[in-house]
């Protein structure tokens, strides 16, 4: 089966024959792409493995997602160098024309802790992304980005739960599902 032969991480993009599946290799992303030899994807092949270029010596948790137009966004977790410690989120996109990445673009501002990106794209040509963002008690924030405008960071949820690890998608019907782990802290031990 499809799902059994892929590892976490993977998506096959609605209405496209890609899979992408991103990785951590010590301080560097790297992007892998396979596309399935049949609609039931039983049998896969690997077509490019290749590190790609960051600003950042520190990255993890990426995600990986491709738009309506096929440019391939990537967005992980950037932890500046010393003394700026504080994890922000990152992206970069991919043009198969000209087989290019773009810079390094941060998606996330300010100076509280941000991590666990996600990325998915919607129906209305945008790509929206999910991060949770706090220490001690994170919440879960999004935003939208058309690929040259974003909008304002929005908080999706809030109280005294930790809310960890988003992940983002939209379904047929146009439905945006946002998952996450949430943490009590009456629950913890």
């Amino acid at each position: 089966a499809l799902g059994s032969s892929l590892k976490p991480g993977s998506r096959l993009q609605p209405g496209s024959r890609r899979i992408w599946q991103s990785f951590l290799m010590v301080s560097i992303v790297l992007v892998v792409s396979f596309p399935p030899s049949n609609v039931a994807g039983i049998l896969l092949n690997w077509t490019f493995e290749g590190k790609v270029p960051t600003d950042s010596p520190t990255n993890s948790l990426p995600s990986v997602a491709e738009a309506s137009n096929g440019t391939l966004w990537l967005v992980w977790q950037s932890l500046p160098p010393i003394p700026a410690i504080i994890p922000k989120i990152l992206m970069k996109t991919f043009h198969f024309p000209s087989q290019a990445w773009s810079d390094d673009m941060p998606v996330t501002s300010g100076t509280e802790t941000d991590t666990a990106p996600d990325v998915t794209p919607l129906a209305n040509d945008t790509m929206m992304v999910v991060w949770a963002r706090g220490s001690s008690d994170s919440d879960i924030y999004h935003r939208l980005s058309t690929g040259t405008q974003w909008s304002p960071e929005v908080r999706l949820t809030s109280g005294p739960a930790k809310d960890l690890s988003p992940s983002v998608f939209q379904d047929r019907g146009g439905r945006i599902w946002v998952v996450w782990e949430r943490r009590n802290p009456e629950t913890v031990v």
